[in-house]
């Protein structure tokens, strides 16, 4: 490197850190009345930055001159104070009125102790380091020093690094599809990158052993770690010692059992050697996940330490929780997506009920619906949760995408080809309870169709979880349309429903046919069985399978009563009333799914996630209050367009029916599956079932067949409001700012009065249903938008100036609160 080039690279450094210092004082102040604090941290301190970042992994390393420049350019704008200093203050709420800084450093390097503690005991300024305890005073390397070197190597032996990379971690069973797809070993300091969060180390180690076998080792010196005797003299000096494991391993890829021994070992063996509570830890590469967190704070740590991506050579900025505004922001895009998708197969799909019911009579169409019954109750209860685990555990570890898939979808196969069993043996005896014997004949066909469907259920799922919303929202769109056309067009052929039911089996297995050859393709040999990660799943899914379960036999037991208690043809004008509105379930499923893989994601769970889950509230309630009261208002209209006169009695059935889209707004199982509250989940649906089973009898008996209904709607109601009150209890809010209230009483009075012209339209003028229908709409539409112009509108022009925005301290996350950002450096 030329001198010229080398002053200019100089410049450019302090010029960067210069910008960073200046934009953190100026930028953060009015942080909870004062200045939020900084806390920056380095690797290794080194004479000669470009000698050693031939041999060594460049962005580990900073030159004692660049590091003195840092301190004089920080020491411009913040004044250097400890960790305890900025916890303490945080931990007792006490505002920070100068810009101030802490110095940190990682993995216990040798160098800190011989040319860093000098400059920084010359300069007065406190710092802190967080050690990896096994290397302490061994002659032993860092793990991702090692792999460094040996990557490096093959690198500059091989003809062709990619594949040759891409054949090593195949050959070893382990994933290679994720560093192909995202380019990421075009150097090898991004190959490093990308392995070290992704794989546990005991694979690591493999990958060495396969690297040391292809290209040798002949590394040079390994970069020493800090001694016993040289950490205590640190801590007579000043220097906070925190915690970095005790071997350097990326958290949430590891066992439970490795992540508590890590965590608490390391701990155990600095307090026993100093005498003293270690109250610090530092995440290794930034890397955690709730579980993580929730280990870290068992283990007794106060703060815990992360990185963003405010990167240069050597240096991390550790930063906080980011603003929840702009994660708020990125549900609208993938959601609307994936409600595209839906939309484009929403005419076509919702057609499937409308024209059987003009083509059969009503008896025939209460078999089609109770042949559906008995297929939706059977397909919510045999997920047995491995399905929706999915979004759980693909977001946290997606290096194990393939297996989670595998595992998945060979558990939904058994289940439902024991449901075919159950069906089958039982056929008779479930006709005889729904009073219905031609439904015998169907059981098989059922059976299959439950089968096929169960098994194809991952596909979106995985695709919303790895965030490939255009893919998902394709998916449901061209599923939709070929699924209308295996219902409708045998119906119209053969004018008989075992052709519609064959029609739908045929759809279901071609499905299921595609789903198989399009994951096989994507993961190859890594697609298959995990019997470890299945037993982590199953301990997860079966609490939330048996919330599930009681949750749909909750939701369908009055079906399941009216199916007992009145003829097949009265079930019919029952399960009209009934109708499920297809842009509910697509508007509300595309909406959670993105909130929970992005809560999943955020594993603070403190004002981040309350931020998202107010905002995901209040995008729905935008859509589905209005939609609530506008179905109440236009319930004949609407029964008699779709369905003809002759389903005229569902009509106040489908007024109440309508209501019992409000509570799904405050997404409460949603966000208990992302703190995995299943069991708390089963207790709440259990609690719906004890009040629909109790009462059901009365309800029908005072209101006829709506009761039905109204008694569910009831008990929703009550359930979603405990709920709530669970949701808060974990977000640590009182019960008054659990919920956005000021938003939500807006957007329910301008749904209600935007429902008055359209009753007058009703009432005034006598128009055919289907007129009636468009003017109403156009009528709720134009006043409800307006209105929530205008009052948006007024909200914006009245707005008082922000006072500044809560955030977490840079670099700092108190373990009850779980943890800021990630990085993905060493």
């Amino acid at each position: 490197m030329s001198p010229r080039v080398r002053r200019l690279r100089s410049q450019l450094k302090i010029a960067v850190a210069s910008a960073l210092a200046k934009a953190h004082d100026r930028g953060l102040g009015g942080w909870r009345g004062g200045y939020r604090p900084m806390v920056i941290g380095y690797h290794r301190i080194v004479e000669n930055f470009e000698a050693e970042a031939k041999v060594e992994m460049p962005s580990m390393l900073t030159s004692v001159d660049m590091f003195e420049q840092h301190l004089e350019c920080l020491g411009q704008s913040f004044r250097f104070v400890t960790l305890d200093e900025i916890g303490d203050r945080l931990m007792n709420g006490l505002p920070f009125h100068e810009p101030v800084a802490a110095i940190t450093f990682d993995d216990g390097y040798r160098d800190v102790y011989e040319l860093a503690l000098p400059i920084l005991e010359r300069k007065g300024i406190p710092a802190a380091m967080f050690v990896v305890t096994d290397l302490i005073g061994r002659p032993a390397w860092q793990i991702h020093d090692k792999l460094y070197h040996l990557v490096a190597k093959a690198f500059r032996s091989w003809d062709d690094p990619r594949s040759k990379m891409f054949g090593l971690l195949s050959d070893l069973g382990l994933p290679a599809h994720d560093l192909t797809r995202r380019s990421a070993i075009a150097n090898p300091m991004l190959a490093v990158s990308a392995l070290l969060p992704e794989l546990p180390q005991a694979d690591i180690r493999r990958v060495m052993m396969g690297l040391e076998m292809s290209v040798g080792n002949g590394f040079h010196d390994v970069p020493l770690a800090v001694t016993w005797e040289m950490v205590e003299d640190m801590r007579r000096r000043g220097f906070a010692i925190g915690s970095h494991t005790a071997t350097h391993v990326s958290l949430p890829v590891e066992s439970t059992r490795r992540i508590d021994d890590e965590l608490i070992g390391s701990k155990t063996v600095l307090e026993t050697r100093l005498g003293e509570r270690i109250d610090h830890f530092a995440y290794p590469g930034g890397h955690f996940n709730s579980d993580v967190v929730e280990a870290v704070k068992g283990a007794g740590y106060r703060f815990a330490y992360t990185a963003c991506g405010h990167l240069a050579a050597g240096l991390e900025v550790r930063t906080g929780a980011p603003g929840m505004s702009n994660q708020a922001k990125e549900i609208t895009r993938p959601a609307a997506l994936l409600v595209t998708g839906r939309v484009v197969g929403l005419v076509a799909s919702f057609a499937i009920g409308i024209v059987l019911a003009r083509i059969f009579a009503p008896a025939t169409f209460g078999t089609y619906k109770q042949f559906f019954l008995l297929y939706g109750t059977l397909y919510g209860l045999a997920q047995l949760g491995m399905a929706e685990s999915l979004y759980y555990f693909v977001p946290r570890n997606t290096s194990r995408t393939p297996r989670y898939v595998c595992n998945a979808l060979m558990t939904l196969a058994v289940a439902g080809l024991a449901c075919l069993a159950a069906l089958y043996g039982w056929r008779t005896q479930i006709a005889q309870r729904l009073t219905n014997a031609a439904l015998a004949d169907y059981m098989v066909l059922a059976g299959l169709f439950l089968t096929f469907m169960l098994m194809s259920t991952v596909l979106e799922i995985v695709m919303v979880s790895r965030k490939r919303h255009l893919m998902a929202a394709v998916t449901y769109a061209c599923s939709d349309i070929v699924r209308t056309l295996f219902f409708i067009l045998p119906a119209f052929a053969f004018l008989s429903l075992r052709a519609v039911f064959m029609g739908a089996t045929a759809f279901a297995a071609l499905r299921v046919v595609l789903v198989v050859v399009a994951i096989s393709r994507q993961y190859g040999r890594e697609f298959r069985v995990d019997p470890a990660l299945w037993r982590e799943q199953l301990a997860y899914a079966l609490p939330f399978a048996l919330a599930v379960g009681v949750e749909v036999i909750q939701q369908n037991y009055h079906q399941y009563v009216v199916a007992s208690s009145f003829d097949t043809a009265t079930f019919a004008i029952y399960a009209v009333g009934c109708m499920q509105i297809p842009l509910v379930d697509m508007i509300m499923t595309s909406t959670v799914n993105v909130m929970m893989v992005k809560m999943a994601e955020d594993a603070t769970h403190g004002s981040a996630s309350v931020a998202l889950w107010h905002e995901t509230i209040c995008r729905l309630a935008f859509l589905m209050v209005p939609l609530s009261v506008f179905l109440f208002v236009i319930a004949r209209d609407l029964i008699v367009t779709l369905y003809t006169t002759t389903y005229s009695a569902s009509v106040p059935i489908f007024m109440v029916w309508a209501l019992t889209i409000l509570p799904s707004i405050f997404a409460v199982n949603a966000v208990l599956r992302v703190f995995a509250q299943t069991r708390f989940l089963l207790v709440m649906n259990l609690m719906r079932l004890a009040m629909v089973a109790a009462l059901i009898g009365w309800f029908l008996s005072t209101f006829g067949m709506s009761g039905a209904v109204l008694v569910t709607l009831v008990s929703t109601a009550l359930v979603t409001v405990v709920g709530v009150g669970r949701i808060a209890h974990l977000l640590h809010l009182p019960f008054a700012e659990a919920l956005p209230w000021w938003r939500l009483a807006g957007i329910f009075a301008c749904a209600g009065i935007a429902a008055l012209p359209v009753i007058w339209i009703a009432r005034a003028w006598a128009l055919q249903p289907i007129v009636a229908l468009g003017a109403g709409g156009a009528a709720y539409g134009i006043v409800y938008f307006g209105l929530s112009y205008l009052v948006r509108l007024k909200a914006d022009t009245t707005e008082a100036a922000p006072s500044g925005t809560e955030a977490v301290v840079s670099g700092f996350s108190r373990t009850e609160e779980s943890a800021p950002c990630a990085a993905s450096q060493a």
